[in-house]
């Protein structure tokens, strides 16, 4: 997260298949696509990317991606909060 108060934000997938129905000769492709980066503040619950779920040509299931947690922008006031409470040894 560029500019955030942690450099990285957990991720996680909605609604992942337990199973899907398939023919005996088909074969189920996954792909993904999402942000390599983002810019802070980033809120908890924002969309990402999505995971595709596709048997030939056609998508039988859409995940979407979202960013498990809230990461804040770095600021002039986080900085001095973190060199204080390392100063003070919390």
């Amino acid at each position: 997260v560029e500019g955030g108060v942690k450099d990285t934000v957990l991720l996680m997938v909605e609604d992942i298949p337990e199973k899907i129905l398939m023919g005996d000769t088909e074969e189920i492709q996954i792909s993904s696509m999402y942000l390599l980066s983002c810019k802070a503040p980033v809120e908890k619950h924002t969309l990402v990317g999505q995971v595709n779920f596709k048997i030939g040509d056609d998508i039988v299931k859409n995940c979407k991606i979202y960013t498990e947690e809230t990461v804040e922008k770095k600021t002039f006031l986080f900085a001095v909060k973190k060199i204080f409470t390392e100063w003070i040894g919390l």
